[in-house]
């Protein structure tokens, strides 16, 4: 926490005024700033500042996994960046703190080893039990005949199974597909020796796939029933961005302006040096895209590249912020 004073008297002249900025663990935020929070009766301002910068080291791995048949799960909308998944133990006044793809958030609440992904902590009036430590992130989900795990290892040191060998607990929890499930929670099954055992159903776990919107630039979440409606963008007109003697001219969806690439051209690229050439990458619609919570456009049937062996293409990722926004150029692959 962080306190600044001042010799100033507020309206209540016992007190001067000061100010209370404490940081708090947010593993996805770095530079956002604080916000208020309330203002006590003896004049003190009260804010929060959520900060990556606050929390101790963690470990962070892939959150997605191919399957047998080229199936794509994606458990990363799981993986939670400020906040924990808390379960009670069913015989003990113990809670389990538990994250996905990546250590436990250092929270008053939470009191676990900050290198855990999983752990166990006493809740009791009096807590006499120190944090158990049940396994750390070292790798991400995995494919076990047929079934979706996550595999926690490495935690404290376990004598579960009285062997001389030293041993150390984990966790192991199983993701299943449940197309109901969206805001679920991770299920405890029970404890095998040193290895405690979870069930999650979640929307997560099911086979995803690509749905492509009607042609006014909108599209369904079929999870939620939301819908993303990216028509107002239409109007915007070309959005030009300059990078490395470059103008690239992006249409979203389409509009009335048309670029040096033509009318039906989504996406122009033109040279500001020498003849002026131009390219285009990739003709205009507006099949707005929605898969594994992304939403994108797909610009194919650009100019030909590579000696005529390719044409091409441009893909427009679309991110939640504040605003209208503008497109941001990545990288152009070959």
């Amino acid at each position: 926490m962080l306190k600044y004073t001042s010799d100033a008297d507020c309206c209540d002249v016992k007190y001067s005024y000061s100010t209370e900025i404490t940081f708090t663990c947010h593993l996805g935020l770095e530079e956002v700033g604080p916000y208020f929070v309330s203002e006590t009766k003896d004049c003190t301002f009260l804010f929060e500042y959520p900060t990556v910068h606050a929390c101790p080291p963690f470990d962070i791995v892939q959150c997605s996994v191919i399957g047998e048949h080229g199936t794509y799960y994606d458990l990363s909308r799981l993986s939670l960046h400020n906040n924990n998944y808390y379960l009670k133990h069913p015989m003990y006044e113990k809670q389990f703190v538990i994250n996905v793809c990546r250590s436990v958030v250092h929270t008053p609440h939470s009191l676990c080893p900050y290198t855990s992904a999983s752990c166990l902590v006493d809740i009791s009036s009096h807590p006499v039990d120190e944090p158990v430590n049940l396994g750390r992130v070292s790798e991400g989900p995995y494919i076990d005949n047929g079934k979706i795990k996550l595999n926690y290892t490495s935690g404290d040191p376990c004598d579960a199974e009285g062997t001389e060998t030293i041993r150390f607990m984990q966790t192991v929890i199983e993701f299943i597909c449940d197309h109901k499930s969206i805001d679920s929670k991770p299920e405890f099954l029970g404890k095998v020796g040193c290895i405690y055992y979870f069930d999650w159903h979640t929307v997560y776990a099911c086979e995803s796939k690509s749905l492509k919107g009607s042609v006014n630039c909108a599209v369904e979440d079929p999870l939620t029933g939301y819908l993303f409606n990216f028509s107002t963008l239409r109007n915007r007109g070309l959005f030009r961005y300059q990078k490395d003697d470059h103008q690239y001219y992006l249409s979203v969806c389409g509009n009335n302006d048309s670029s040096p690439c033509g009318a039906d051209s989504g996406m122009c690229e033109e040279e500001l040096n020498g003849v002026n050439r131009h390219w285009s990458g990739g003709k205009l619609n507006s099949n707005l895209i929605y898969n594994n919570g992304i939403l994108f456009l797909n610009y194919s049937d650009g100019d030909p590249c590579h000696n005529g062996n390719f044409t091409r293409n441009t893909l427009i990722e679309f991110r939640c912020g504040h605003g209208l926004g503008e497109p941001k150029f990545l990288y152009k692959s070959h």
